[in-house]
C-alpha cells in the first residue's frame, strides 16, 4: 500500500449525516501515478494508537507534520523494511518458542505493518 494521503471531505458541507460512521481511512488510486494509498482521517495520538494506521518510525517528517505527529513519535524516522529487520532481530533475541511467541504476539497488537514485514522475513528465513 502506498503513501497515507488526507482525505477528501465526506459531504459538500464537510459533516457527516447525524447517526453514520466512516471507517479510519479509504483505500484510494492516484490518478496520475495508479498508486494505492490510504486516505486517512485519524490524526495525532488517534493515528497513533490505531494499530492498523501507526506505521511507527516509518511515518515520514512530512506524513508527521501533515498528521500532527511530531512530538508523539520518536524523532527517528526508517523505512519499512529497516523496521522489519529490527524487528527481526528482536524476534531472533526472544529466546525460545514461547518468547518469540509472545514477541510476535506483542508485536502484532502494537503494529500490523511491521508485524506483516516481519511474516514476509520469517517466511523466506
Amino acid at each position: 500500500m502506498g503513501v497515507i494521503d488526507n482525505p477528501v471531505a465526506a459531504h459538500a458541507s464537510g459533516h457527516e449525516p447525524a447517526g453514520t460512521r466512516r471507517r479510519a481511512y479509504e483505500q484510494r488510486v492516484d490518478s496520475r501515478t495508479g498508486q494505492r494509498y490510504l486516505a486517512v482521517w485519524k490524526r495525532g495520538a488517534a493515528l497513533k494508537d490505531d494499530p492498523f494506521l501507526n506505521k511507527g518510525t516509518c511515518f515520514t517528517p512530512e506524513e508527521r507534520d501533515r498528521f500532527h505527529l511530531r512530538g508523539i513519535m520518536p524523532p527517528a524516522v526508517s523505512t519499512q523494511g529497516e523496521q522489519a529487520i529490527r524487528s527481526y532481530e528482536n524476534y531472533l533475541r526472544s529466546g525460545d518458542d514461547v518468547g518469540r511467541y509472545l514477541y510476535l504476539a506483542s508485536l502484532r497488537i502494537a503494529t500490523r505493518h511491521c508485524s506483516i514485514g516481519c511474516s514476509w522475513i520469517t517466511s523466506r528465513r
